[in-house]
Formats: structure tokens, C-alpha cells, sequence
């Protein structure tokens, strides 16, 4: 085991030389979906990821603006939703409302890209990191006293990732803003 913790401690360390810039937004799908459940009813039933993924989005087309970049969106392949999610970018890049212009994607280029993880070191890298940064906040932070082997790998791990965490990023600190931005911008997300 420690030989594969020291493997995925070198990739990590990759990714701290690199200096990749990581936007990481964390969702409990069982909260979302409790959130939809009081505000909609059972009648509809909205994927979380779907939900997620505009404002993710957004942030992400902020994050390049402010950079005077430009960025692609690289996903696992989940066949289920790309014809949904071609629909939400598509809807992102062609607002022309003046009112509805600061969600605008204009940073961001061609269309997100669907890739299956085991083909794609861009998936793999992003995987990486948010195991990592998802194990800390789930199972670490919330049991800061264990110290198995496993949990100080994920602790340490964490603390190396950290400052590539984008900081100046708009976080929601509950579901309810998310699904806030999602219904404040229906109009644009639901065609």
C-alpha cells in the first residue's frame, strides 16, 4: 500500500510543479436533491450535476476572463447528460440580454469536451485532485482525530493541493445558491 500511496504522492507533486490552478466546487448530491425535492416537488427531477454545472461554469469562464485567457472544459464522459450539458454551454455563449450579460461564457472555447477519463491525462489530473480534495472534506476534516496511514496521506495531500486553489472564487456556502443561480437564469439553462 505505501508504494502506491508514494505513486500518487509523485503525481500530486506534479501537479504542484506545474502550478495548475484548480477550481474546485464541492455539492452533496443528497442535499441538492432534497433542495429540489421542497422547491419543485416530486414532479421534477433535475440531475445535480446538470445543476452544478452552470455555475461551475460560470466560475470557470470568470477565472480565464480575469486571467486574459482563454479555457476548455474537458468532462468524463457521461453519455447521459451531453446532449443536455451541449444545450446549457450553448445557451451560456449565446445570451445577448444586457441584463443576463454578466453569466456570458466568452472565455471559454468550443464546447465542453466529453473524454473518457482512462484516455484522457486531463480527465486523470483532474480526477486526482478531486479525490483528494473530496476524500479531506468528507472524510478527513469532518474526523480530524484519526491517524491511520490513509487518512494522513489524504491530509497531506490536501495541504500540498490547497494553494492552487483558486480562492477568489465565488463558493456557495449551500446548495440553495446554486439552485438560486440555476432558477434565476432558467431562461437561458432550461432551452
Amino acid at each position: 500500500m505505501e508504494g502506491n500511496l508514494h505513486i500518487l504522492e509523485q503525481l500530486i507533486d506534479c501537479v504542484v510543479e506545474m502550478e495548475l490552478p484548480i477550481i474546485s466546487l464541492s455539492l452533496k448530491k443528497q442535499k441538492v436533491k432534497s433542495f429540489c425535492m421542497k422547491k419543485y416537488g416530486n414532479t421534477i427531477k433535475i440531475d445535480p450535476y446538470l445543476i452544478a454545472f452552470p455555475y461551475i461554469t460560470y466560475c470557470f469562464n470568470y477565472y480565464v476572463k480575469s486571467k486574459n485567457s482563454n479555457g476548455i472544459i474537458f468532462l468524463d464522459e457521461q453519455s447521459s447528460l451531453i446532449s443536455n450539458i451541449d444545450s446549457v454551454m450553448n445557451g451560456l455563449k449565446s445570451i445577448s440580454c444586457k441584463k443576463m450579460e454578466e453569466i456570458k461564457v466568452t472565455n471559454i472555447i468550443e464546447k465542453a469536451l466529453f473524454l473518457k477519463s482512462s484516455h484522457s491525462n486531463f480527465v486523470q489530473i483532474a480526477d486526482l485532485c478531486n479525490f483528494y480534495i473530496n476524500r479531506f472534506e468528507t472524510e478527513v476534516f469532518s474526523n480530524k482525530h484519526s491517524k491511520n496511514i490513509r487518512t494522513e496521506h489524504v491530509r497531506q495531500m490536501y495541504q500540498k493541493l490547497k494553494p492552487l486553489i483558486v480562492a477568489d472564487m465565488k463558493k456557495p456556502s449551500e446548495p440553495g445558491e446554486i439552485i438560486d443561480f440555476f432558477d434565476s437564469n432558467i431562461d437561458v439553462l432550461a432551452k
